[in-house]
């Protein structure tokens, strides 16, 4: 394995008002990965096989009588098998910032993160994957590119040393695209070209090409107040636009707020100085999900092979169910809580309870074999997460010239339950969905004992 590594960090300011930067990292790796095959091979063989030819002192290809299982030792030879990625990447991000006024900034965020792949696999002659027929050797190259533009619009200002009013506008865009291409062909007339001079293969194994793109638009603006450290309210609101969803259902809109008292800044709490930190907080806020395939909502098809008067005859049927209802999952969390701190410091941690309902889920709903699909994606119905989380730091121990002794403690309740499923309230037993249950459960036959031969009048 060797990677190869150029970083390079730089930050000017022009003016008081204007400055750039950049952040951008260059790797080029090599990396032969080998096989498992000499594992498993030396693991099924039989102890007692002849590894080493007696006379000659060279490897035995066949070690058994059993003509499937080789000799690990030619698996981990290069000049046999060759597994190798080549990966190059540019991962860089860019920014531009502007001082209007001393409470308004702008700034510019723009970062892309290109990676190239070639895996080149060469499987010889000797290997246990053709034992002794003929060589193969393949090539794929792919290619992912994603970039990532930001807008971001902040005002801040302090009004009587009391009143501290944050607000935040953002408008953002996500793309990604990934091509890809395969080449596989055996029967090479010299192994020591590996996977470098393919068309000298007499059979084409297989050739393929993909490609997948998607991009994401998104408009956030948030304003935060705070009221002399003590009373804290954020409001914010955001709309995100997927490709990935059919025209009518690609935009989600996802509010939020929250609440936050600092009681520890309360005058009436300098009569506890035990008591380092004490906070209330509470929240609402909404969150969606679109983690589907690019093309989910319209379907894909898949070759089929027919029986064409003795020949193979080649056509396409539909391979997924396409769904143009697909809409955003969401998730409405409500969290409260408090955070605590006593002794200095030493001791602190937090309570939290939470109760999250997510709504129009999207999940594999199952099919019967006989409609000629295994499944569709559906937004099936809602779920529920509800419990409690405590945290708790301590420093029981801390000398800085001596012995430093911290311990955490974590301890939390759970529970998950199917509220609605696409029939409202109904179970739907082939999919092991039950309402009141979690997602996943096992549903099996209540065993109550084995059938005894004395029990045959019965």
């Amino acid at each position: 394995y060797k990677r190869y590594t150029l970083r390079l960090n730089l930050d000017h300011r022009f003016t008081d008002w204007f400055k750039v930067g950049t952040s951008t990292l260059l790797t080029r790796s090599l990396n032969d990965v080998g096989t498992t095959a000499a594992v498993e091979s030396a693991l099924l063989n039989s102890p007692i096989g002849q590894a080493f030819d007696l006379e000659t002192g060279e490897p035995v290809f066949l070690p058994t009588t059993d003509g499937q299982l080789s000799n690990p030792l030619f698996d981990i030879e290069s000049e046999n098998f060759t597994d190798e990625y080549k990966i190059n990447r540019v991962f860089s991000s860019v920014y531009a910032e502007i001082d209007f006024l001393k409470y308004l900034n702008y700034r510019l965020n723009f970062g892309i993160d290109n990676r190239d792949q070639r895996r080149g696999l060469f499987r010889g002659t000797y290997t246990d994957s053709n034992l002794g027929g003929a060589s193969d050797a393949a090539v794929e190259n792919t290619g992912k590119f994603t970039y990532t533009l930001e807008n971001i619009l902040k005002f801040s200002k302090n009004f009587e040393q009391k009143h501290q009013v944050d607000f935040t506008l953002m408008q953002s865009v996500q793309s990604f695209s990934q091509e890809y291409y395969g080449f596989s062909v055996n029967d090479l007339p010299y192994e020591t070209q590996k996977f470098y001079n393919m068309d000298t293969g007499s059979t084409v194994l297989g050739v393929d090409s993909q490609l997948e793109e998607w991009k994401m638009a998104s408009f956030m603006g948030r304003i935060n107040y705070d009221y002399n450290g003590k009373y804290l309210i954020q409001g914010t609101l955001r709309a995100d636009g997927s490709s990935r969803l059919s025209e009518g259902k690609k935009w989600g809109y996802f509010p939020s707020g929250a609440l936050g008292w600092r009681i520890i800044n309360e005058p009436w709490m300098q009569d506890l100085p035990f008591v380092s930190n004490l906070k209330l907080r509470a929240s609402y806020g909404v969150t969606g999900n679109t983690a589907i395939n690019a093309y989910q909502t319209q379907g894909a098809l898949a070759q089929t092979v027919y029986d064409w008067d003795g020949s193979p005859g080649y056509g396409y049927a539909l391979n997924d169910i396409p769904n143009p209802d697909l809409r955003w999952e969401s998730t409405a969390t409500i969290d409260a809580g408090v955070d605590f701190g006593i002794l200095k410091g030493r001791i602190n941690g937090s309570v939290d309870y939470y109760n999250a309902k997510t709504s129009d889920l999207l999940m594999l709903r199952q099919l019967p074999i006989t409609s000629g699909y295994t499944s569709i994606l559906e937004n099936v119905g809602s779920t529920r997460n509800k419990g409690i989380e405590i945290n708790l730091n301590t420093i029981i121990l801390d000398n800085p010239k001596g012995v430093t002794w911290k311990m955490d403690l974590n301890w939390f309740a759970n529970r998950e339950e199917i509220l609605e499923l696409y029939d409202g309230k109904k179970d739907d037993v082939g999919n092991n969905w039950f309402i009141g249950q979690p997602l996943s459960v096992f549903y099996d036959y209540e065993k109550i004992g084995i059938w005894q031969s004395n029990e045959e009048e019965e």
